[in-house]
């Protein structure tokens, strides 16, 4: 951890080897030691945690945890008491009093209600269906033109402090910027002796966070871009004829065959995606049967079946 001197203003003092500061001698104060940017962390190698430092009780000095006497005013240390200890915002967890407990349960209750109320609504909308009566009102077929563009991305992924995540080496992407833009999410324990641990959640605990954190990578790259449609219900179908360029260039292509269907005795109209064989034999002003859903009025278009043509 750091500490700033009071009496001289020097800054980024190390909490756990500079207890009094080097340009004037001002002795460090514990309560205003304060983590580092992770980006600037420096690994203890070897230390092992002995105990939180202790505030002597005349003169509010601290000492190592070990000191019998203080060093400033050699008072005894006998009923010397811990460090204040920093907390990192948004790690701090508090134990529930038993009416916190119950008003949680509570708020637990109306949490979950709604969701149990949702899943049984889809149970029923997803089993409970009603064979409906449909007439082809309509053919629709849609053609798309995927098409791609080559520019500048970011993506964040986890990889050592040491250097950047080697996943453009793989692909081959033109690396804008070799320095990785780190966001360090990690909890920070204050070890009251002037340095802190960290963890990133994967178990390892202690000092060994820092060795998987999350990096942002600058980088140049194909990305999709919004598809080029066509429309219409004659054949033959009709492909759109985009520009292409060095930073632009088609993907794929691929077609999408549309029946839709009048329900005179509801009053509604579905719209249901079959093959193309489907969609060539089926002929306008037919006779269906379509499974709907009893509560949301969705179609389920798997179970389409003709009843007779014309």
């Amino acid at each position: 951890m750091l500490w700033d001197c009071e009496y001289c203003g020097a800054k980024g003092l190390l909490a756990k080897d500079q207890k009094s500061c080097p340009a004037c001698g001002g002795l460090q104060n514990p309560a205003k030691r304060y983590f580092p940017d992770m980006s600037q962390a420096q690994e203890v190698v070897g230390h092992v945690v002995k105990g939180a430092d202790r505030i002597c009780s005349s003169c509010k000095k601290a000492n190592a945890c070990e000191a019998l006497f203080c060093a400033s005013c050699g008072a005894s240390m006998e009923s010397a008491q811990e460090v204040p200890r920093q907390t990192a915002q948004g790690n701090v967890q508090r134990g529930a009093q038993p009416q916190d407990k119950r008003l949680r349960s509570f708020f637990s209750f109306l949490l979950i209600s709604p969701m149990v109320i949702y899943f049984l609504w889809l149970s029923i909308n997803f089993l409970v269906t009603t064979d409906h009566p449909v007439i082809l009102s309509g053919k629709q077929w849609t053609t798309s033109v995927e098409m791609q563009e080559y520019g500048p991305h970011e993506r964040t992924v986890q990889c050592a402090l040491e250097s950047f995540h080697p996943v453009a080496w793989l692909t081959e992407e033109e690396l804008i910027s070799q320095t990785p833009t780190w966001s360090v999410q990690v909890a920070q324990t204050d070890e009251g002796d002037g340095t802190f641990s960290v963890d990133d959640g994967g178990g390892g605990g202690g000092g060994g966070g820092h060795q998987a954190q999350t990096c942002t990578e600058h980088y140049s790259d194909w990305a999709s871009m919004d598809p080029i449609r066509e429309r219409g219900q004659d054949l033959p179908l009709r492909w759109s004829q985009p520009h292409t360029d060095s930073l632009h260039r088609i993907s794929g292509r691929s077609v999408k065959w549309d029946l839709i269907f009048k329900d005179s005795k509801a009053d509604r109209s579905y719209e249901c995606e079959v093959t193309d064989s489907l969609w060539l034999d089926a002929k306008v002003g037919s006779s269906w049967s379509l499974p709907v859903s009893l509560l949301s009025h969705k179609a389920t278009c798997k179970k389409l079946r003709a009843v007779t043509s014309k």
